[in-house]
């Protein structure tokens, strides 16, 4: 970034008048596609087709909202590999199963 003025009255102070081209943080593989600015970089904005965490659901979605739950019961098998997850979609994985079988 240069610290000095073009004398470009159309380019904000201190910049170069270039693409960016910063990686943005959090790190998506996306980067900044600002003109050159001072400051740090808005969150990425590409849309990206995501399922939410259970995988039921599928939305266009910014890249930095990427993560997110759709509410519906998460239905993914549980570690009992008998019964299935009954709490709402949720990032990681699920609880142990709460159910025991009497024998």
């Amino acid at each position: 970034v240069s610290t000095q003025s073009t004398g470009d009255p159309w380019l904000k102070p201190h910049t170069c008048g270039q693409l960016c081209g910063k990686p943005l943080i959090p790190t998506c593989g996306h980067s900044c596609t600002l003109t050159c600015h001072p400051g740090k970089c808005n969150a990425c904005g590409s849309m990206l087709m995501v399922a939410c965490y259970c995988g039921t659901n599928v939305q266009m979605r910014a890249c930095s909202l990427r993560n997110w739950s759709c509410g519906s019961v998460c239905g993914k098998m549980r570690d009992c590999q008998k019964h299935t997850c009954e709490e709402k979609c949720h990032d990681g994985p699920c609880p142990p199963c709460p159910i025991t079988v009497e024998m």
